[in-house]
């Protein structure tokens, strides 16, 4: 059985869903950023805290929430892991534009070497970036039924 040989639109498919991939990566982890930044000055504000005051607790667990997230801040890093999903999203799109002008040995050697990159990756938004990138490359015949779980990151990202 002859290999069928890999064409440019399939190389084109691989980088854009490995773009998107990691834009997605990028949304999520500014959210989650986001979130707990709101959380934590809110907690933390003296307006918040008074009237906390007539809850039996309230400060305490004003308290505990902002240590919290603070700790969940710092020890994940997310702003650091939104940057470098950004940067890896960047590497792809620029790969993207110069495939007409490359053989697909060298364009796939560049897209692993990115890949090789890539780690600790959300195996739930893997799926989400398929149906995208395949609906907006014109295949939607290919876009396959998402689970829960991939549809709450959807909804997340």
């Amino acid at each position: 059985m002859d290999d069928i040989p890999r064409t440019k639109h399939e190389a084109c498919l691989d980088a854009s869903y490995a773009a998107q991939l990691h834009l997605l990566h990028r949304c999520i982890y500014r959210r989650v950023r986001t979130l707990l930044a709101l959380v934590t000055v809110a907690a933390g504000t003296a307006a918040v805290t008074s009237a906390l005051q007539q809850v039996p607790g309230g400060v305490t667990a004003a308290a505990i929430l902002v240590a919290l997230c603070g700790t969940l801040d710092v020890v994940c890093n997310f702003t650091e892991k939104a940057v470098k999903h950004e940067l890896l999203r960047k590497e792809y799109v620029d790969l993207l534009a110069r495939l007409d002008a490359m053989n697909l040995a060298d364009f796939d050697a560049i897209r692993l070497g990115i890949q090789g990159r890539s780690d600790n990756l959300i195996t739930s938004l893997s799926l989400v970036a398929f149906n995208d990138n395949v609906r907006s490359n014109g295949h939607e015949d290919w876009v396959r039924p998402e689970n829960r779980m991939e549809r709450f990151m959807r909804a997340v990202a």
